[in-house]
């Protein structure tokens, strides 16, 4: 399970993971279960290949000083890995940013920290929508 793999290779911060099985429901009410800021129209509709190198970025450096946590190869096939066994035909893809090019001007702060960012994935239709959101949290 990359989860497993991600929780001992990211060695700074907080890692927030939340898997929520509920029937369709407000979005600010899945992001606040998450404990995260209750901002949905602040979300940012993200591609799978997008999220996976929104994890990508996450997974390979840290924000505050941009120091390497992986390397590039190692953090791509965790996101990958990640992406796949959580998203299936079904699924939507959101971040706070668009971590995903090349520099990152400004981000939605989702929680109280000096840095966070990640991708929370709903999936499902109807009365079995799935959420599952994998966050990072850093301080300066």
């Amino acid at each position: 399970m990359p989860l497993a793999e991600i929780s001992k290779l990211r060695k700074c911060g907080i890692i927030r993971f939340h898997t929520i099985t509920a029937y369709p429901g407000d979005m600010n009410r899945i992001l606040a279960m998450c404990g995260l800021k209750p901002c949905a129209e602040k979300l940012v509709t993200l591609t799978s290949e997008q999220a996976v190198a929104t994890l990508t970025r996450w997974l390979h450096r840290e924000p505050a000083y941009d120091t390497e946590l992986m390397s590039r190869e190692k953090a791509e096939t965790l996101a990958s890995a990640f992406v796949r066994e959580f998203s299936d035909a079904t699924s939507k893809f959101y971040s706070n940013a668009r971590w995903f090019e090349a520099s990152v001007p400004s981000w939605e702060p989702f929680s109280d920290f000096v840095f966070d960012g990640g991708i929370l994935i709903e999936s499902g239709v109807g009365n079995s929508t799935h959420h599952v959101c994998l966050w990072f949290e850093d301080e300066d």
